[in-house]
């Protein structure tokens, strides 16, 4: 089978991967992460070094991001020139045609995708109704049970 860099110099197109699996993935996987730094630069690199590949499906490489990282995910995924850099890079390191897909990763404990966090609330909307600023010296001393002595004046 020739390398994939040598059927795209003929115009034949790739052959898919044989026996592509999870375990080759990860085998490649600091390899391929290294190679995208240097050849797609620093800014792909940090949005992609947060990935972990999660699954392989046929010659489709899954790569999943922390469910944290919406942000990341959605350039990713939107990033064309980035895909096609990964899929060549992917495809030497594993002998075959590869390509790549984006999803959020599990929340903890596996129980899914984490909601993206809720924004605090407007002033308006907490409890308590009075927003004044609290005196320091009133919650030191309610906090310690404590009381506020008064010491004289040094005299000159």
């Amino acid at each position: 089978m020739p390398a994939p860099d040598a059927a795209a110099a003929t115009g034949a197109p790739a052959a898919p991967a044989l026996g592509l699996d999870l375990a080759a993935v990860e085998t490649v996987w600091p390899a391929l992460v290294e190679r995208v730094r240097r050849e797609a630069g620093p800014r792909r690199h940090a949005l992609f070094r947060d990935c972990r590949p999660a699954a392989v499906e046929g010659g489709r490489v899954v790569l999943e991001l922390p469910a944290n990282l919406p942000f990341h995910l959605a350039q990713l995924a939107e990033d064309r020139q980035l895909d096609a850099i990964v899929g060549r890079i992917a495809s030497g390191l594993l002998g075959g045609q590869v390509t790549v897909t984006y999803r959020a990763g599990v929340g903890e404990g596996g129980s899914g995708p984490l909601e993206p966090p809720q924004r605090a609330p407007d002033k308006d909307g907490l409890p308590g109704g009075d927003l004044s600023p609290a005196d320091p010296t009133a919650v030191v001393t309610e906090m310690f049970s404590a009381e506020v002595v008064s010491l004289p004046k040094p005299k000159k």
